[in-house]
């Protein structure tokens, strides 16, 4: 029976590479957070001038102006915020990505490695066999020619 010697090796690099899957999937999870988070500001900003307009037709406060002129503002930075947030997470999943791609690159030189001894443990089995089915013919036909 085949057995590969690394094997333990290869179970630990098989629970590293899912260990590395975990962490890049937190990290999508920041990233759909965050897009959802633009999302709701840009909507929320666009609600904003829709009523900055409205306000400055009827132009009757310059203070209610300034307040919406204010919060456009804050909207703007806060959208700007998010999207250096959502560039430093894009960095961290394309660091963990690499990460990832090593991982699965050491997983699978191991996985070759075992396909191969596999392969030649089957192809020595199958000689020997042979080998064996070969002495038994020759016997059996050594011993009818007696």
């Amino acid at each position: 029976m085949f057995k590969f010697k690394l094997h333990a090796l290869l179970r630990f690099r098989k629970k590293q590479e899912e260990d590395k899957m975990r962490e890049m999937a937190l990290i999508n999870s920041e990233v759909v957070s965050h897009n959802l988070k633009i999302e709701s500001l840009q909507k929320s900003r666009m609600k904003n001038v829709s009523d900055f307009t409205d306000a400055s037709a009827k132009a009757t406060n310059i203070n209610t102006l300034r307040l919406y002129q204010d919060y456009l503002a804050g909207c703007d930075h806060d959208l700007v915020g998010t999207a250096y947030e959502v560039a430093k997470v894009n960095e961290r999943l394309d660091k963990k990505r690499d990460e990832l791609v090593e991982y699965v690159r050491r997983r699978r030189a191991l996985e070759l490695l075992s396909e191969k001894q596999k392969k030649n443990y089957d192809l020595h089995m199958k000689r020997r066999e042979q080998k064996e089915s070969d002495e038994i013919a020759s016997h059996a036909f050594f011993k009818e020619a007696i």
